[in-house]
């Protein structure tokens, strides 16, 4: 594939914003982790405060634009976007963010409406993709293969800061929280049970789905499950019932509810659901 030079054009359709009002609205919609580097993903906007000596990945959709899904899977973070902003300017947004967290651009290349470049830090590589979709939409995706190894710690797969009148939320990866968990107003911590391995992770809207290979029986998941949910004050309302694959609950506290199930796809394949809708409506 052509190693062309960069098309430089000024961001047309990014018109810059009063960053102040962005910087303080602008929420986390996923995070997680591959390997050493801590990845985040934000709601529309330039992101503000970025350097060229982190050693995490920040990453958002250009200003005015509107989140369709991102996901996770196979060290690969997928972002899909609506907005009206031509192709050159919406790989020049996410070019221009990789290069100020002090990621050097070391090929790019493009080929009908898709743009592929390759960026070096330190140790780490990541390839990026950027390709236009119908409807005014584009679909981007990081691929973090070339992440150093390292060990992964205590690092968040989903963060949503609490707000008035909305709970917030974290989902952590497989490590061990059972013992440290509180009845906290602002916010319910869950994770995925520890040695599990997490395969790919969704969100959609207020859904998160967590795919994962553990040695848990189902009854021990759901068991796993409502003790955390338990000792943060949640009550289970309905559901628990093991069906030959799958079992489903609802768990409420005061005014908030939250709907979680678990499928088994395989002997040791789940796929996890968590609904905060009514987890993030209900804090009144």
């Amino acid at each position: 594939m052509n190693t062309i030079r960069i098309l430089t054009s000024a961001l047309a359709l990014l018109a810059p914003l009063a960053v102040t009002a962005q910087a303080q609205t602008q929420r986390a919609v996923l995070s997680g982790s591959t390997l050493d580097m801590p990845w985040t993903v934000y709601g529309p906007g330039f992101l503000q405060g970025l350097s060229e000596n982190a050693v995490n990945l920040r990453l958002a959709s250009p200003p005015n634009s509107q989140i369709l899904g991102v996901k996770y899977g196979n060290r690969t973070i997928t972002l899909a976007a609506r907005t009206m902003a031509n192709l050159n300017s919406i790989y020049t947004h996410h070019d221009i963010q990789l290069r100020e967290q002090g990621f050097e651009r070391v090929s790019v290349s493009v080929d009908g409406d898709v743009y592929r470049s390759v960026y070096s830090r330190a140790n780490d590589t990541v390839e990026m993709r950027v390709a236009k979709s119908p409807g005014n939409s584009y679909r981007a995706t990081f691929n973090l293969s070339g992440v150093q190894a390292g060990t992964q710690g205590n690092t968040s797969l989903l963060l949503r800061d609490s707000t008035p009148g909305q709970l917030g939320y974290v989902l952590y990866g497989p490590v061990m929280i059972t013992d440290q968990l509180r009845n906290d107003p602002a916010r319910i911590q869950l994770s995925v049970p520890a040695g599990a391995v997490v395969d790919d992770v969704d969100q959609e809207n207020e859904d998160f789905t967590v795919k994962v290979r553990s040695g848990l029986t189902l009854a021990q998941m759901n068991e796993f499950y409502r003790e955390q949910f338990a000792k943060q004050g949640f009550n289970r309302t309905s559901g628990g019932a093991l069906e030959r694959d799958k079992v489903a609950a609802v768990y409420e506290r005061g005014q908030n509810r939250l709907e979680w199930s678990a499928e088994r796809e395989g002997n040791d394949t789940y796929e996890i659901l968590f609904n905060f809708e009514g987890a993030r409506d209900g804090n009144n």
